[in-house]
């Protein structure tokens, strides 16, 4: 067989003609696809053996020994400044320079360590977002375009080589298959199903074999399905197929290595073709190839796999089946009959399959679970095979509704019995044991995986705000920390095939979007692979501290506070606006790691005396602290804000009178009943982005709506509800200040403005002549020109409060919407006192009544 093109060689010829401009990203068509020789001898084409023009110092990435060994090919002896580039350029934190910056994704390395793989998303203001598929050098930081097509996604290396598999997805609910060979810029399409196929995996079995298998939808029958010719329901983003019998399930089969035999005799000069081991002028070309047919991997079955199409946070939806040599582990939901399961139960199965080329032929096999209630009854997530199949690992929570904190890691072994139980024990065990708890963490796992072998594991766990990856050996239950540092860890791979002495870890912090380290289990050394990017943010003024303060209870809580020493040149003297900002979901809390949608720093570079609190009920601080957070509407969390509040005011750096309050999604529950204690005075502004008010607050709503986050229930009686939360009745609120509420017509909780109103009317009219409640509906069609009017609007509106008291009896001037000229129309209506509210992104059919609302609410 021939062996795999030298994509080493090409791209170094191609550094050695553009060295004068080391950034430039995109292999084009500059590099001459003529002169590729795929008839080189294999010992010349070795991947896995460093040659002289990309030179790590002679270490051999192929080398499997003992420890000793290991060390000696370390990294002190990997200089990856060795090409040295100039520094990237320092730009401000702005609004622009925020939604301009690119989002990039964790980089997955390749099977020989040197190359990484990962997407970056770029929006330009006014133009639109371009998605890239690049491959990055770690030596020389060069990147390379694999593909810019926004249709493509979850692109994969192909183990054992250089090349790249991704996936397009097609306008009628198809999806091809593409790979990109290494050294080759033409790409060629090896497949198209029916479907929409995503979460893709590729598994390379001990036998050679590579399976290829990715998530869609099955037909009744177990075939694959088009939703083209399907009603479809759009709730939460996320897609409901109303024709009967559909439903989500995995498909697979096998990825060959075919060779092509190309007849070269044509070609003008053929005279290295006939020194071929052909001899005949024949070239011969290793390609891929998959069947146009693709296995059902749980046919003829009422399960849904793989579960969690709604999840969210470090565990995603390809972490919830996994490919193993004896069959495929999953994480799937029992659909049954209607209403008769909750949404969030789902179970891990074992599928055995003998040939990945052929259907299953047995159906999916629960795994008995050991449970404290006795039902095994949960929520499963996040499951593993030990590289050798013999072992099953994966998160559980038990109950119905299981939360966060009761999730811990369940171990079971591959065989006839499939009985798993919480570690250390494999099987049925009579004591649970929490594995970060007996670890001294307090803390349960995120996700996880086997390292290397089925004794060790390495997983992320939150602790005091931040993520962390540790390693632990599970006889002797010895924790560590690796790559211990600033930041949050968002995902880890083993920087060369197999070997997870060595890891590349992906992280992010409050001042960088993505941060790639490569660390070793013994943390001697951590090396920082410097950005690819060409420009990166001035933050050089600006100080992050964690302070203590105190809380409703006995017990000190955290707090992230951010400012500029631009604005601190008179010390203490100087008063300063100050925000509090409250993290937007119940289970959580402020970590560092690069903020999106609410960026602290941008705030700070203005002037703002930043503080986010991590309050009772906020997670990485142990289960009693997170427990904090009771069914008494949040009264805990809400004293720990006073006793913040109260300290900040009453510090010599803070402006009692120019605070402002932000809340999102969640946390507006907090900022709600934060408005029935005077303490809501010492703030001149609440920004509520995407709120979602708690139960009694939506009983004040003549309009009968389902609770957004609850598809099955009403809100019946109003009084009911008050009589169950008496403190939680809005004529209970203070003065509270001046509010603005941005929402989005397609935001998941919020699609009507009529919720928007009720909101409004939730709040207490102002005081004369101070400034009009502002209702701003955030409506670009992309959601990169959305946050960026949701930025300048928010900068604009809280700086002229903040430049302005409140009580000096002048009239806030006019709003007129600060969409920033992105062209959204906004339509004005007048009380009769002539006091004005602006009602942004309305239809044209429900405006006389929303006007009519809001006159109605008082303003």
């Amino acid at each position: 067989m021939a062996n795999q093109r030298d994509f080493e060689t090409r791209l170094n010829s191609y550094w050695a003609d553009h060295a004068a401009n080391p950034f430039l990203p995109i292999l084009d068509d500059k590099v001459d696809n003529n002169d590729v020789d795929y008839n080189q001898v294999d010992n010349q084409v070795n991947y896995h053996q460093v040659d002289n023009q990309v030179n790590y110092n002679q270490v051999n990435y192929n080398q499997v020994g003992n420890e000793s060994g290991h060390q000696e090919a370390g990294f002190n002896e990997i200089d990856y400044n060795e090409a040295a580039t100039p520094g990237p350029i320092l730009v401000p934190v702005t609004a622009e320079s925020l939604i301009e910056h690119p989002k990039t994704s964790s980089v997955v390395p390749s099977d020989c360590g040197k190359w990484g793989l990962f997407t970056v998303s770029t929006h330009q203001i006014g133009t639109g977002t371009t998605k890239e598929i690049c491959v990055i050098c770690f030596r020389t930081q060069m990147s390379f375009l694999i593909t810019d097509d926004p249709a493509a996604h979850d692109a994969c290396w192909i183990p054992g080589s250089l090349d790249v598999l991704y996936l397009r997805s097609k306008d009628v609910g198809r999806t091809e298959v593409w790979i990109g060979y290494a050294g080759i810029t033409d790409h060629e399409k090896v497949a198209e199903y029916a479907t929409e196929l995503s979460s893709l995996q590729l598994k390379q079995l001990q036998d050679g074999t590579i399976v290829f298998m990715a998530a869609g939808l099955a037909d009744p029958d177990g075939s694959l399905y088009c939703k083209d010719h399907a009603r479809c329901l759009v709730i939460r983003h996320v897609c409901l197929y109303c024709a009967p019998g559909v439903r989500r399930s995995l498909f697979y089969n096998v990825l060959r290595r075919v060779v092509v035999v190309e007849d070269d005799t044509d070609c003008e000069d053929n005279t290295e073709n006939k020194d071929d081991k052909d001899g005949e002028g024949y070239r011969l070309y290793e390609r891929y190839k998959i069947s146009h047919v693709l296995h059902d991997l749980i046919p003829s079955s009422n399960l849904e796999a793989p579960s969690g199409l709604c999840q969210t946070g470090f565990t995603s939806l390809v972490d919830n089946f996994a490919i193993g040599p004896r069959g495929v582990a999953l994480i799937a939901r029992d659909l049954g009959p209607p209403g008769s399961r909750p949404h969030d139960i789902s179970h891990p199965y074992f599928v055995p399959i003998y040939s990945y080329e052929e259907a299953p032929w047995s159906k999916p096999r629960p795994v008995q679970l050991w449970t404290v209630d006795g039902t095994g009854r949960g929520r499963a997530s996040c499951i593993r095979q030990s590289p050798d199949g013999s072992v099953l690992a994966f998160l559980f929570a038990q109950g119905t509704g299981a939360d966060f904190e009761g999730r811990c890691i369940f171990i079971a072994k591959a065989d006839e019995h499939l009985r798993a139980g919480p570690l250390p024990n494999w099987g049925l065990v009579e004591e649970e044991l929490q594995l970060p708890v007996r670890l001294g963490g307090g803390e349960p796992p995120l996700r996880f995986d086997f390292a290397g072998r089925a004794d060790r594991l390495v997983y992320l766990s939150q602790r005091l705000g931040r993520v962390g990856l540790f390693r632990v050996k599970l006889k002797k239950y010895g924790c560590r920390e690796l790559g211990a540092g600033e930041g949050t860890v968002t995902a880890y791979r083993p920087l060369v095939a197999g070997d997870w002495r060595r890891l590349l870890i992906s992280r992010s912090s409050w001042t960088d979007s993505y941060v790639w380290e490569v660390v070793d289990k013994w943390n001697q050394e951590v090396v920082r692979i410097p950005s690819w990017n060409w420009y990166a943010f001035d933050v050089q003024h600006e100080r992050i501290t964690v302070k203590q303060f105190h809380s409703a209870s006995e017990r000190l809580l955290d707090a992230f506070v951010m400012y500029s020493e631009r604005y601190v040149n008179g010390g203490a003297q100087r008063k300063h606006p100050w925000i509090v900002a409250l993290h937007g979901i119940r289970v959580g809390s402020w970590t560092d790691s690069w903020k999106q949608q609410f960026n602290p720093i941008a705030w700070a570079q203005r002037g703002y005396f930043v503080v986010l609190p991590n309050v009772s009920g906020s997670t990485g601080y142990g289960s009693d602290f997170h427990r904090g957070a009771s069914q008494a509407c949040g009264q805990r969390p809400v004293h720990d804000l006073i006793e913040v509040i109260d300290e900040l005011v009453n510090s010599s750096y803070i402006d009692p009178r120019k605070g402002i309050l932000y809340a999102a999604a969640h946390a507006a529950d907090l900022a709600y009943y934060l408005g029935m204690h005077e303490i809501i005075n010492h703030f001149c502004g609440v920004i509520l982005r995407d709120p979602i008010f708690p139960r009694p607050a939506w009983a004040a709503s003549p309009v009968r709506e389902r609770l957004p986050w609850d598809f099955d229930s009403r809100i019946e009686d109003p009084a009911e509800e008050f009589a169950r939360y008496p403190k939680s009745d809005p004529k209970l609120l203070s003065q509270p200040p001046l509010a603005l509420l941005t929402i989005g017509q397609h935001h998941s909780q919020e699609p009507s403005t009529e919720w928007a109103l009720l909101k409004c009317r939730s709040l207490r009219p102002q005081p004369q002549h101070s400034p009009r409640p502002l209702i701003e509906g955030l409506e670009a069609a992309d959601w990169s020109e959305r946050d960026l009017e949701w930025y300048r609007l928010a900068f604009q509106w809280a700086d002229e409060l903040t430049n302005r008291s409140l009580l000096d009896g002048r009239c806030h001037p006019e709003v007129t919407g600060g969409s920033g000229g992105i062209g959204m129309a906004i339509a004005k209506y007048f009380n009769s006192d002539g006091k004005t509210v602006l009602l942004a992104g309305c239809t044209e059919s429900n405006l006389a009544a929303s006007a009519k609302e809001v006159g109605a609410a008082g303003y």
